[in-house]
């Protein structure tokens, strides 16, 4: 996973985090049982299922873009996987 922030000023940031210590069988765990606070039903199992596909999908799809934002005061963010 790779995290890049540009602030207006024009200094840059770049993250690089393994796949492998976002997605994991703790963090499915983490997510489940915060969800369920929330009111969300989901399992483990299920958590566990799409950190799968997710993990799948990244090996066809390089540069899969999760999230990209525009901040009001000209930051830019965007997270690949």
């Amino acid at each position: 996973m790779r995290i890049y922030i540009k602030e207006e000023s024009g200094k840059k940031w770049k993250f690089r985090i393994p796949l492998g210590l976002v997605f994991n069988r703790m963090t499915a765990g983490f997510i489940a049982r915060r969800a369920q606070k929330e009111g969300t039903n989901i399992s483990k199992k299920q958590l566990r299922a799409l950190i799968k596909e997710v993990k799948k999908y990244k090996k066809s799809h390089k540069t899969w873009k999760l999230v990209e934002v525009e901040s009001a005061d000209g930051a830019h963010v965007e997270i690949v996987l």
